[in-house]
């Protein structure tokens, strides 16, 4: 909250346009779940399937229905019950 608006406001867009790991993902080592809700407007679906195609060993799952950016408030059960599922098949 101490930081100034101006500041704040360049950090966010170049983190959202300027700032591009792509080309890493491939050097991911572990197991990643990759979480979005069906009717996200943030995350595209082509955005996901990206992320599950270029980071090895990765899950997809869409949450749904009717579930938008914020999944881990819409649908808490849900969310945390995939997420369970998905640390205990890393044994």
């Amino acid at each position: 909250m101490l930081c100034p608006k101006e500041v704040a406001i360049l950090s966010f867009d170049y983190f959202v346009n300027e700032y591009d790991v792509s080309n890493n993902l491939k050097s991911i080592s572990v197991p990643v779940l990759i979480l979005v809700g069906d009717k996200d407007l943030q995350i595209s679906n082509s955005e996901s399937k990206f992320l599950l195609d270029n980071i090895p060993n990765a899950k997809l799952e869409i949450i749904g229905p009717k579930a938008g950016h914020m999944i881990q408030y819409e649908k808490p059960d849900l969310v945390n019950n995939i997420i369970e599922k998905f640390l205990n098949t890393l044994g």
